[in-house]
């Protein structure tokens, strides 16, 4: 009974520190953050306060990734109509 229950709570901290792990801030030390051996339940204080709030960072994140390589991809649709335009012209311009 007393291994179920210490398996139980090592899971539950290697759970809680693979998700700390993944949003660790850069300030602490992150070789703290995924050993579930020192897992602390002292959020409070820590930007990360519960999953949601992580998921919403997480996905606020992928959203402004994505909207800089749509961005990206227009420019370089641009610049490859430019230079369709321009070879179109110089094509035409012998004739």
């Amino acid at each position: 009974m007393v291994d179920e229950k210490k398996r139980a709570e090592i899971l539950k901290n290697y759970k809680a520190s693979v998700k700390k792990a993944k949003f660790a801030p850069l300030w602490k030390n992150p070789m703290n953050f995924g050993n579930p051996a020192q897992v602390r339940e002292e959020t409070m204080d820590s930007p990360v306060v519960d999953s949601q709030n992580i998921e919403s960072k997480y996905l606020e994140f992928k959203i402004k990734k994505l909207e800089e390589k749509v961005g990206k991809l227009m420019v370089l649709n641009a610049i490859s109509a430019v230079i369709a335009i321009a070879a179109l012209y110089v094509a035409f311009q012998g004739l």
